[in-house]
């Protein structure tokens, strides 16, 4: 069980990341590689399945019949039969099925007049009768191009078929998304007499007119490989898309909450979520399964609340992402909510929640993205407004002024479409798809704003320890402390003058040579700063920690000759100076609890303890040789010396003093050495 256990924990410390692993992660050109690798594999996706998909999808809307029925002789008669139909209508005269029936085929009126669409209105939730004849010339041309299918286009309703006095089909057209197809007999197509297809339609759907003849799908015969492609293609288009565009929106939303859900104050994202899952539900309505457990009547009241929805989210999308008051988005969100309840109420009726569904898609939701637009230009002007307007827009603006453009254009959009405007093709089978474009639009700029925010805690004092899942139980290096003599000057200096803030300027300074040699900053007050240097990081820390003291120096030096030029430094003052001290130990991350508050901090670990011992020998740099208030010195234990001299001998000529003994403020005694900046002041000493 030891060996087991032994060699799980050994496989685990070799998979587990490193400390140069993190490093090359965060180095810059790690994700430009990963932006490389990405995009070569989507471009090869596109080049494999892009040209199919494309030939595949510019016709799924259009069914070309191998011959066009132009001038086809369809009539209708707008009442029921004499007498009932049987199966064999040929025996029963009085039915107008039969194909001898004058009712029908003689005195019927043209189906493609003028008149046609107010006529059978009437007949709502009535029947009537639909006739094609086709003469033998036309069966002849069908059977020479092997177009065996005749295609009738849709029909919105229940209805039975018959062929020359023999029923052939009956379904529900309302749930079935292929155009109704014949299959027609050898004996049929090589007919020397006319024949006659009668079509019983039960309206029973306020689709209005319910025989659907679309420019589309236009009458005709066609191939069965034809067919078979084109029911296929529209069997996904109508079944498979909207289930697919539903999911989508429906993992969307989930994506938005819990990007939400962590920092409250994000409320773009949340209704980002709500608008995700009302796109959803508007597309669900059109997914068959679910479509055929409902009413038509049911179904229309769902989308009526679903439309209302969409419409309010998208105001309130645009409210906050301009960051309108809190108080007034919950007051937007509350009635957007009570309206999509009440909405199917206020139309009880199947026409008059068409009506309202033909105004909500042509008025309200254009409006709704409409305002949400224009809250987020009003405060992109504002911000332009209070700068000068020469300078850089600023990324605020820009974003708003993204945003707002995009709901906005979302507004015209929908204006086109709800009146009409737009191709009736693009219209029905395309739609859809504009939601999810707008969305990913939408996503990219307040996903934008995320990765920002993500990257300024990258650049936030919490370190990157502090930031890991798991927090290292030990980490190996060299504590430097460094902190800055004389500096109640400058602190006067800037409480009288409200002047700059020269300490700020010199700790910067710090900061910047210690982080650019891998160091951590991990504790920063006042005129003193600590920096760890990790073991992982930099495999000779020691001389690390040394070329940080001299680094420090030497901007020291220059910063202070700089300000001094500008008579910026106080009276007195010559320079910064600084006293330094490194120990060599183990420390930790931990985060402390402090009134509610999770606060980042750091301990000794194993059997070291650096800070205590780099506090020491720090106050033991007043005892050193050659100290004074105008030089800067570094205090270390004589046993780091020696190991300091082997890793940097070019900075072992630097030493004051070696082995020196000296006593803390308890009386403990320490052997140490004493480095500075300047080579010259051990002949001094």
């Amino acid at each position: 069980m030891g060996f087991v256990t032994a060699t799980l924990l050994r496989a685990s410390k070799w998979l587990e990341r490193s400390e140069a692993d993190r490093a090359e992660i965060l180095d810059g050109r790690a994700p430009r590689a990963f932006y490389a690798i990405f995009a070569l594999c989507f471009a090869a996706l596109a080049l494999t399945w892009g040209p199919p998909f494309w030939r595949s999808v510019s016709h799924w809307y259009r069914l070309e019949p191998e011959l066009f029925l132009k001038d086809a002789d369809l009539r209708v008669h707008y009442g029921s039969s004499p007498e009932p139909c049987p199966d064999i209508a040929r025996d029963s005269p009085g039915c107008i099925a039969n194909s001898t029936s004058p009712l029908l085929w003689r005195d019927g009126a043209p189906r493609f007049g003028a008149d046609h669409e107010e006529r059978v209105k009437k007949r709502l939730w009535k029947d009537f009768w639909l006739g094609l004849t086709l003469p033998p010339e036309t069966l002849a041309a069908a059977r020479q191009l092997g177009a065996t299918q005749l295609m009738l286009s849709h029909l919105y309703s229940s209805y039975r078929i018959w062929v020359n006095g023999v029923f052939v089909k009956a379904a529900r057209g309302s749930n079935d998304p292929a155009p109704i197809l014949l299959q027609l007999s050898a004996a049929d197509l090589r007919s020397t007499r006319p024949l006659r297809v009668a079509i019983h339609v039960h309206f029973d759907e306020e689709h209005i007119p319910p025989d659907h003849f679309c420019d589309n799908l236009p009458l005709g015969f066609v191939r069965p490989a034809t067919a078979d492609q084109y029911t296929f293609m529209m069997r996904f288009w109508e079944c498979g898309r909207p289930l697919a565009l539903a999911l989508s929106f429906t993992l969307l939303a989930a994506l938005f909450f819990f990007l939400w859900a962590p920092s409250p104050a994000k409320q773009e994202y949340f209704y980002l979520a709500l608008f995700s899952l009302a796109a959803a539900g508007w597309e669900a309505r059109w997914v068959d399964f679910l479509q055929r457990q409902l009413e038509y009547g049911t179904a229309l009241g769902i989308g009526l609340a679903n439309r209302v929805a969409l419409s309010g989210f998208a105001a309130l999308l645009g409210f906050s992402f301009a960051r309108t008051s809190h108080r007034a988005l919950r007051v937007g969100l509350a009635l957007t909510i009570i309206a999509a309840a009440c909405a199917p109420l206020l139309a009880p009726g199947i026409q008059e929640r068409i009506a309202w569904r033909e105004a909500l898609v042509s008025t309200v939701t254009p409006l709704g993205f409409l305002l949400g637009g224009l809250a987020c230009l009003l405060q992109a002007f504002a911000i332009l407004t209070a700068r000068d307007l020469a300078g850089a827009i600023p990324v605020r603006a820009r974003r708003l002024l993204l945003f707002g453009g995009g709901l906005a254009l979302v507004a015209t959009y929908y204006f086109l479409d709800g009146h009409k405007l737009l191709p009736t093709s693009f219209r029905t089978f395309w739609k859809g798809f504009e939601l999810l474009g707008f969305m990913v639009y939408f996503a990219a700029i307040a996903l934008k704003e995320y990765a920002e925010d993500e990257a300024l805690v990258r650049k936030a004092p919490v370190s990157e320890y502090h930031r890991r899942p798991v927090l290292p139980e030990l980490i190996n290096g060299v504590l430097f402390v460094a902190d800055l003599k004389s500096s109640e000057p400058f602190y006067k200096q800037r409480a009288v003058n409200r002047s700059l803030d020269l300490v700020g300027a010199w700790r910067s300074q710090v900061y910047t040579a210690a982080l650019g040699l891998g160091g951590t900053i991990i504790n920063r007050k006042g005129d003193e700063v600590i920096v760890f240097f990790d073991a992982e990081k930099t495999p000779d820390v020691v001389a690390t920690a040394l070329k940080a003291f001299a680094d420090i120096g030497r901007v020291s030096e220059l910063l202070a000759g700089e300000l001094k030029r500008q008579g910026l430094f106080p009276p007195g003052v010559d320079g910064f100076y600084f006293r330094a001290s490194i120990a060599l130990g183990s420390i930790r991350p931990i985060w402390e609890d402090m009134a509610g508050h999770r606060e980042a901090y750091w301990e000794e670990a194993g059997n070291t303890s650096p800070f205590v011992e780099a506090a020491r020998t720090l106050e033991m740099e007043r005892k050193a040789p050659g100290t004074a208030a105008d030089r800067t010195l570094l205090v270390m234990l004589e046993k780091v010396a020696r190991e300091a001299e082997q890793a940097s001998p070019a900075l072992a000529r630097n030493f004051v003093a070696r082995d020196f003994a000296v006593r803390d403020k308890h009386g403990a005694e320490y052997r140490v050495a004493v480095l500075s900046t300047d080579a010259r002041l051990k002949l001094a000493a």
